[in-house]
C-alpha cells in the first residue's frame, strides 16, 4: 500500500454494572418457529451436498481440482449466479489494555459497528 491506514481507535468509558442482570425475555427457553427450523434442515442438506461433490472432484479430477473457495465460484458462475466483487480488509491496531476490561470491551464493539455500518 502505497499509504498507511491504520488510525488510533479511541477508548470509550464503560460505566455501567459490573455485571449487568440477564435480561427476563432471554431467561426463559423457546423453540424456534417451524420456518426457522426448516430453513436450517434445507441449508444444512445443501452444504452438505456441496461438500459431498467437493470431495468427489477432489478424488476423481485427474487435472486437479481448485481450492474450496476456487470450487464455490465455479459451481455459482456455472449455475448462473454472479460473484460479488472482492472487499478490502485492514486490520485495525491492537488497544493495548486489558482484554477483560470494560472500556476495552466497549471500545472493540463500537469500533467493529463502525466498520459493518
Amino acid at each position: 500500500m502505497k499509504e498507511e491506514l491504520v488510525q488510533p481507535i479511541p477508548i470509550h468509558r464503560y460505566n455501567g454494572p459490573n455485571k449487568p442482570d440477564m435480561p427476563e425475555k432471554c431467561c426463559k427457553r423457546k423453540v424456534p418457529p417451524l420456518r426457522v427450523l426448516a430453513s436450517q434442515v434445507v441449508s444444512l442438506s445443501r452444504a452438505r451436498d456441496l461438500d459431498h461433490l467437493f470431495f468427489q472432484e477432489i478424488t476423481e479430477s485427474p487435472s486437479g481440482t481448485p481450492e474450496y473457495n476456487g470450487f464455490n465460484v465455479s459451481l455459482a458462475r456455472n449455475q448462473g449466479h454472479s460473484t460479488r466483487p472482492a472487499t478490502t480488509a485492514v486490520h485495525t491496531p491492537l488497544i493495548d489494555m486489558t482484554p477483560s476490561d470494560p472500556d476495552t470491551i466497549l471500545s472493540a464493539m463500537v469500533e467493529a459497528q463502525r466498520l459493518t455500518n
